[in-house]
């Protein structure tokens, strides 16, 4: 049975409006298949997504901001909206699982640097193109206020979309470095090689198109970086020179053994409790890799940016590139083609993390048109149609990007409500917008 609510578990726990239609869900809610009637709302989503927060089940009537009216219309109110809520971003959403299966804070992702980087991607953007906020890019670059007093709410609702995929990509793992998660061989271990690309994937061949080919990083062989997060073991490139070949990580390697002789310690990363480098051998990837040399364009960042042409675009656009050849560069001093583990390890510039994300999001996802499915209008029917179903979160959410089948698709929908929940004050009545009418036309189609 279907079911409406803003994640399964609430629609599960409530069971009070049925969809069997898919649609008919009151404002901000979705449905949702397969429900369970009399799930408890207070456990863990059966996905392993979060834990419903209590006063995140009724819907979309609460105001979030103690009452709080916003005093700007346009770009404006979005950043007030997402100032306003800062502190529920920072202790509600942005959750990272703990082992024990907590969900605590992130460490890693931040409001401040969330915020940092949209104005980044809105103000500047990168080769024209910017983070939507709601309104048209004139409007936006005279200051972003405007006569439509709902547009806001494209803006707001465009970033809630770009958040649920980050809490589900790499948020809820606290991780800004890709780690290693491909099993595969007969002995079903992660190679050493998964640096290279995993599923099969080969990062430092994801080329540019002819016509952006200039834009890309060269790859050198003899870079060498080592990832600063990971279980198991930290991804790391470098040329044949000095790791001839590579083997596969030993999860269940007891490395903690100070009795042994000569005693053994956990050294590979912070807060490593077991697993060894087993290189005794070649252990090829899923691509057949049994080396590392010039395998340092995993991904990284909140929406996890890999490849020779998305760090290229980013040093052409933003970086060390554009500088040297006389353009505009947010970030002259930095390469992110020589240092591409800039975007984890930076603490002047903490919304790099972010930057990397939203490049991917206005790169690939706003101008994304294909079948007759575009992003901006698809945007636009969602809000104007009342914010409800889940088709738009699922279609945005299974948008290509290279990696193969989509993950954790009702994840991503319970994120996505959750955050459009926590902006419920900032909500107002849509007006369409007449078309421009001669005013022989005006009383007739207009009025």
């Amino acid at each position: 049975m279907r079911y409406c609510g803003v994640s399964t578990e609430d629609a599960s726990a409530k069971c009070s409006t049925p969809c069997p239609d898919g649609a008919g869900c009151p404002f901000g809610e979705a449905c949702f298949l397969d429900t369970t009637c009399g799930a408890s709302s207070s456990s863990s989503s059966s996905t392993g997504g979060f834990p419903i927060l209590e006063g995140t089940t009724s819907g979309f009537e609460t105001n979030n901001a103690g009452g709080m009216l916003l005093t700007t219309t346009g770009v404006p109110a979005v950043e007030e909206t997402l100032q306003l809520i800062s502190d529920v971003i920072d202790e509600k959403l942005f959750l990272y699982e703990t082992p024990l299966g907590d969900w605590i804070p992130s460490t890693v992702y931040r409001f401040d640097g969330f915020f940092e980087g949209l104005k980044v991607m809105h103000q500047v953007g990168v080769a024209g193109k910017k983070i939507y906020m709601g309104v048209d890019d004139e409007t936006a670059n005279n200051g972003g206020e405007t006569d439509c007093k709902h547009c806001h709410m494209y803006g707001l609702v465009n970033v809630a979309a770009f958040l649920a995929q980050a809490m589900k990509e790499t948020i809820r793992y606290d991780a800004c470095d890709e780690n290693s998660w491909d099993r595969v061989g007969d002995l079903e271990m992660y190679p050493i090689s998964n640096a290279c690309g995993q599923l099969g994937q080969s990062y430092q061949d994801y080329h540019c198109s002819e016509a952006e080919k200039h834009m890309e990083c060269e790859v050198d062989p003899q870079m060498t970086i080592t990832a600063w997060w990971g279980a198991p073991g930290p991804l790391k490139c470098g040329p044949k020179s000095m790791y001839p070949q590579t083997g596969y990580w030993d999860y269940a390697y007891e490395c903690n053994n100070p009795w042994a002789n000569p005693p053994e310690l956990c050294t590979e990363y912070e807060g490593q409790k077991a697993g060894k480098a087993i290189n005794d051998a070649p252990y090829p990837n899923s691509a057949g890799r049994t080396d590392v040399e010039g395998c340092c364009w995993w991904g990284r960042g909140v929406i996890q940016t890999s490849g020779v042409c998305n760090f290229g675009k980013l040093n052409y656009y933003l970086g060390n590139r554009a500088f040297l050849e006389g353009r505009e560069s947010r970030y002259p001093d930095i390469d992110f083609c020589k240092d591409p583990e800039i975007i984890c390890t930076s603490e002047e510039n903490r919304e790099l993390k972010w930057i990397a994300g939203f490049f991917y999001w206005i790169d690939q996802v706003q101008p994304y048109n294909v079948g007759g499915w575009n992003y901006i209008d698809e945007l636009h029917k969602f809000v104007d149609g009342g914010m409800e179903g889940q088709a738009f979160i699922d279609s945005v959410s299974g948008i290509p990007c290279g990696t193969g089948e989509l993950d954790g698709g009702p994840e991503r929908a319970e994120n996505f409500f959750r955050i459009l929940k926590e902006m419920t004050f900032a909500y107002v009545p849509v007006v369409k917008v007449r078309a421009h009418c001669s005013e022989l036309l005006e009383s007739i189609f207009c009025s």
